[in-house]
């Protein structure tokens, strides 16, 4: 599993239970090629990770 970190450079409020996050690498370096169904693990401290699933076109990166 490659790590990376990144940040948050955008959020939209899509509808009352859903948000759409975007990332960009902290580095300004290109976030990696991605599949659909491929998913993220935020790992916020030692005991606390989320896993989101990826959505949306892999060529907008």
């Amino acid at each position: 599993m490659a790590e990376m970190q990144i940040k948050v450079a955008d959020i939209q409020q899509l509808t009352t239970g859903i948000k759409k996050f975007e990332f960009e690498a902290v580095d300004g370096g290109e976030l990696p090629e991605w599949q659909p169904g491929a998913h993220l693990i935020f790992v916020l401290d030692a005991h606390l990770h989320n896993s989101y699933s990826l959505s949306g076109d892999p060529t907008e990166r």
